[in-house]
């Protein structure tokens, strides 16, 4: 996968380890997303989540980056590729930094990655919501995901949702 196709507004690349700091400025600043989760924003859990993968899935299918303009960290996904089939593309994790929420940008940045998705060969996009975040519902419905089905998984109850490029 290209992750510099993703879009054409932000430089993107693969985040590291040194950038944890940076994340962490991110998930310190949107609490209400750990109101609906057993996460919490802190260096061990990112580190974690850098490396996490689904079953049946490597390292090289992984793609945990970072949407940058001037050196700002605006955005952070994890978006894995070929997952839970070859023709779908599967978000982990979206957060934009608060200081630029609310402004339509996390809107326009999923348009670019899905569009860009769809001209990489992808069919779909899923992601999990967790369960009664109004926010996350709200964002990800307007951004043309459909709910699939609950599922309860050990970290809490999560809305499958799904949308066909």
């Amino acid at each position: 996968m290209n992750i510099h196709a993703l879009s054409e507004n932000y430089g993107i690349r693969k985040l590291k380890e040194e950038d944890i700091p940076l994340i962490l400025d991110v998930c310190l600043g949107n609490p209400q997303f750990y109101l609906y989760t057993q996460a919490k924003p802190e260096e061990e859990n990112i580190r974690y989540d850098m490396q996490a993968l689904p079953p049946g899935k490597q390292i090289q299918d992984k793609y945990y980056i970072g949407f940058f303009k001037e050196d700002r960290l605006y955005a952070i996904m994890d978006l894995i590729g070929g997952y839970p089939d070859e023709q779908t593309a599967f978000i982990g994790f979206f957060m934009m930094h608060a200081q630029y929420s609310g402004k339509g940008l996390g809107s326009e940045l999923i348009r670019e990655v899905c569009s860009a998705l769809k001209k990489e060969g992808f069919a779909k996009i899923r992601l999990c919501i967790n369960d009664g975040n109004p926010q996350s519902f709200h964002f990800w419905t307007k951004n043309g995901f459909v709910p699939l089905k609950k599922v309860q998984r050990d970290d809490g109850t999560v809305i499958l949702a799904e949308k066909v490029l």
